[in-house]
C-alpha cells in the first residue's frame, strides 16, 4: 500500500534548507489516472519537506445525472461526506480509497472498497452508509461539482489558488526526480498570468 503520512492537510515539517510551500484547492476525479499521479507527486513532495496545504475537492465531467450514482461518483460522493463530516478523517480516507481503486483495482464505488477504505482510515464502517452516500454524500458531491464549473475547472487534476484553475496532465515520468521541483514549476504557472498554457505536443 502506498505509504504517506497524510499530505492533505496541514503543513509539513519545516525544512530548514529550504521552505518551499505549495498550496491552494485540488479539483480530481477518483477514477483518473491524472489525478492519482499528482496525488503521488505530493505525497512525494511532502515527503521531501515540501510544505502542504491542500484541500482536495471532487469534480467528475459532466456532473452528476438523475440516474443512480455511478462508481467513481459513489466513491467521491462518500469522500465528500468524510471530509463535511469527519475532516480530521478526509486525508487518510482520500488516499486509502486511491490506493483501492489504483493500486489494488477494486471497483470505487462498491460497498466493500468503501468499507475497506473506512477501516484504512479509521473510520467506522458502520457509520459511511449508503443512505448517507447516496443522499448527503451525493448532494455535496453536486456543490463541489458546481463550485468547480463556476471557477472554470474543464479536467482533472486543477489546482485553484485565487486566480485562474490550472489544469495538470502528467505522464508515468511524473513519478520519478525530484517531486519539488515540479511542484516549483507548477507554482510559477499559477502566479504567472502571462503564461496560459505550456503543452507537449
Amino acid at each position: 500500500m502506498f505509504d504517506v503520512k497524510d499530505p492533505n492537510l496541514g503543513p509539513s515539517r519545516c525544512s530548514t534548507l529550504r521552505a518551499m510551500e505549495f498550496s491552494g484547492r485540488v479539483y480530481f476525479d477518483i477514477g483518473s489516472g491524472d489525478s492519482w499521479r499528482f496525488y503521488q507527486l505530493i505525497a512525494r513532495a511532502f515527503e521531501e519537506r515540501v510544505q502542504i496545504r491542500l484541500g482536495w475537492r471532487s469534480w467528475v465531467a459532466g456532473g452528476v445525472g438523475a440516474g443512480p450514482l455511478t462508481g467513481q461518483e459513489r466513491a467521491q460522493a462518500a469522500y465528500e461526506w468524510v471530509r463535511e463530516v469527519m475532516p480530521t478523517k478526509q486525508g487518510a480516507f482520500l488516499q486509502a480509497l486511491l490506493v483501492a481503486v489504483h493500486e489494488e483495482n477494486k471497483p470505487p464505488g462498491a460497498d466493500a472498497t468503501i468499507a475497506l477504505a473506512c477501516r484504512v482510515a479509521g473510520i467506522d464502517a458502520d457509520i459511511v452508509t449508503a443512505a448517507e452516500v447516496d443522499g448527503e454524500g451525493r448532494r455535496l458531491l453536486e456543490i463541489s461539482i458546481r463550485e468547480g464549473n463556476e471557477l472554470g475547472v474543464v479536467g482533472v487534476p486543477s489546482v485553484y489558488r485565487l486566480g485562474p484553475v490550472l489544469q495538470v496532465r502528467t505522464t508515468g515520468a511524473v513519478t520519478h526526480g525530484k517531486a519539488s521541483d515540479r511542484l516549483e514549476t507548477i507554482n510559477r504557472m499559477l502566479e504567472d498570468d502571462g503564461l496560459w498554457e505550456l503543452r507537449k505536443p
